[in-house]
């Protein structure tokens, strides 16, 4: 997936290319890139554009790439993206322009709250007929009811996924559960908060550790192919925090972990000098790429700077560390999963747009560390995907 995607949009993205071609970037309606001279990825834009009236008679339709392209909305897109047509269609280039369809058919509005889940799965449905309507509704050409494609009964196309599986990852998106914080539900931070003793025993317990960092290195190897502790410190936590029972996605990007639990889960910035047993730190390096550089568990404060941290980066653990770096990255801010209800709910105002005087969320880091630049490249036992 293209960097520059959202986390959020990157997991619908891949939701809709899983569904309209699961072979992936070079495939053309029916399956049939077998009669092509060349891969769809090394065509340029142009060059698609061109072929697609071709595949349209042979094939009966133009539909081309991951997410199936139209021709008429390549055309489109070539003019709203302010591509020459001599760029590649490669598969960076398709996410990116899956990413301006999800634009088009209301992906801010819907991530803003200002869109509902029907109404914005009316809008893929629309745009890629393997999705279908979450209500019944008028379609294409008759009458539809839930679980159909938009575009029944012309023949041709058909619902590929169920409307429990779109509804399940649309209401995944943190704008999503911050509305429901909004309207009281406070259960998933509240429920972090209650195990947080918990977790720092098991950060204590050094033949722990040992095995969870083992659980971090192997979370690694669909990005090298092997186990290795290297870069492992976001995996390394999210394994901490599922052997605590705080059940989090296995993340390998220090800010994207940093993001989900501030953003999703709704943890708490706690200021340096401020931390306590339990807090994630969050370290910040202004050497490019910048970003979050590391994050860790604090399992006990001896002073205001001195800590005992579990991370990936020793062979053993608890360790020392230092809030100001004493030659590593000083922590940028601490997080803490927090219980405060009104803290909850300024965290899910501010994410609908309204003014607590509190700090914007936009100041999460959004460009992080290499680690949030990994992509997995290899099979759950180390074979290349």
């Amino acid at each position: 997936m293209d960097a520059s995607i959202p986390s959020s949009a990157a997991k619908l993205l891949d939701l809709i290319g899983n569904t309209e071609a699961p072979k992936g970037y070079d495939v053309i309606f029916g399956n049939n890139q077998k009669h092509l001279p060349k891969k769809l990825t090394s065509m340029t834009i142009s060059e698609v554009i061109a072929a697609g009236p071709g595949w349209s008679k042979a094939y009966g339709s133009s539909a081309a790439g991951r997410y199936q392209f139209m021709n008429q909305t390549l055309k489109s897109l070539k003019i709203s993206e302010s591509l020459t047509g001599t760029e590649k269609f490669s598969p960076d280039l398709q996410d990116r322009l899956g990413y301006a369809l999800l634009d088009r058919r209301g992906y801010e509005k819907f991530a803003s709250g200002k869109l509902s889940v029907v109404a914005f799965g009316l809008a893929l449905a629309q745009e890629w007929a393997s999705f279908p309507v979450l209500e019944a509704c008028q379609g294409a050409h008759r009458w539809i009811e839930r679980g159909e494609t938009y575009y029944a009964g012309d023949h041709l196309n058909k619902a590929l996924i169920t409307p429990e599986r779109v509804e399940a990852i649309l209401n995944e998106h943190p704008m999503r559960f911050m509305l429901a914080l909004a309207g009281g539900n406070i259960a998933v931070a509240s429920g972090d908060a209650s195990k947080i003793a918990k977790l720092v025993s098991v950060a204590s317990d050094p033949q722990k550790c040992e095995a969870i960092r083992e659980q971090g290195k192997e979370a690694m190897i669909p990005i090298y192919g092997e186990a290795t502790s290297h870069n492992a410190c976001a995996a390394t936590l999210c394994c901490f925090l599922n052997a605590a029972d705080i059940n989090v996605p296995m993340e390998r990007g220090a800010g994207a972990l940093a993001k989900y639990l501030e953003k999703t889960r709704g943890w708490a910035r706690v200021k340096v000098g401020g931390q306590k047993p339990g807090d994630v730190a969050v370290c910040f390096d202004n050497t490019k790429p910048a970003g979050a550089d590391h994050i860790y568990l604090v399992v006990k404060c001896l002073d205001s700077d001195e800590m005992l941290i579990a991370d990936n980066q020793t062979n053993y653990c608890p360790r020392i560390r230092y809030a100001s770096g004493h030659g590593q990255t000083a922590v940028e801010y601490f997080l803490r999963a927090d219980t405060n209800a009104n803290s909850m709910l300024q965290i899910a105002a501010l994410n609908a747009g309204n003014d607590f005087n509190s700090p914007r969320l936009d100041e999460i880091v959004d460009v992080d560390e290499p680690t949030d630049d990994l992509r997995i490249r290899f099979n759950p036992d180390g074979t290349p995907v």
